[in-house]
């Protein structure tokens, strides 16, 4: 059968749902990331008051809505790659903050070495998703848990006046619906004829709501 995405390398990342062929293979995957957008346009709105980088978290929410969207729509190799090139983005930029906040607490500059850090760390991301996509998913796990520690860590830190309600509210929103992503994607749980709700729509409302709360929790630094 002669698809619209059947030329293009294909993704080695799946999900429960039953791909289509048409020109939105995931139905379901892709219209619900519209929640990214929405959270991202949040943000920008809320943080129209502070600096650029506080905006930026917002603009890069909103990459991850749209890139998700090239990827559930064609599930190609290349839709994969920006995928999780914009997820790598955001990631990078908590460990890069955590990383700032040894030398203070509550003040964080990005400077010519943060471009640098960006790149670097980015690029050797993107060549691991080339070399193995499917481990991908381990490698952002990684990145998040090294935010926890690092977060932890400054939590326990003396003279530490630092309000926390925003990241236990991420952080428990992000591990609910982990358990969603999990069951869709091993197909412990799912009906992959369902084009309306499934485990990753849950995973997509859920993970963007813990972007939001991430952004609520870093509103309070300042960043510069």
């Amino acid at each position: 059968m002669n698809c619209p995405w059947n030329s293009f390398k294909p993704s080695e990342i799946d999900f429960c749902e039953e791909n289509l062929c048409s020109w939105i293979v995931e139905p379901a995957s892709t219209y619900s990331c519209v929640f990214y957008i929405i959270a991202g346009i949040l943000i920008i709105i809320s943080a129209k008051s502070k600096s650029f980088i506080h905006q930026s978290f917002g603009w890069m929410v909103v990459l991850i809505g749209l890139f998700s969207v090239c990827y559930h729509a064609t599930l190609t190799f290349w839709g994969s790659i920006l995928d999780l090139a914009s997820m790598y983005l955001l990631g990078t930029t908590f460990v890069y903050i955590n990383l700032s906040r040894f030398r203070n607490l509550t003040t964080i500059s990005f400077n010519k070495s943060a471009i640098i850090f960006y790149l670097i760390f980015n690029i050797l991301l993107l060549i691991f998703t080339f070399l193995y996509e499917k481990s991908t998913g381990i490698l952002y796990l990684i990145l998040m848990l090294s935010v926890l520690g690092m977060e932890t860590y400054h939590c326990f830190s003396k003279n530490n006046k630092i309000n926390y309600k925003w990241i236990f509210y991420a952080l428990c929103c992000y591990v609910s619906v982990s358990f969603f992503w999990y069951w869709d994607t091993y197909r412990v749980f799912c009906d992959p004829f369902n084009h309306i709700v499934n485990g990753h729509v849950i995973w997509h409302f859920g993970s963007a709501t813990a972007a939001y709360c991430m952004y609520k929790y870093y509103y309070q630094f300042e960043l510069k």
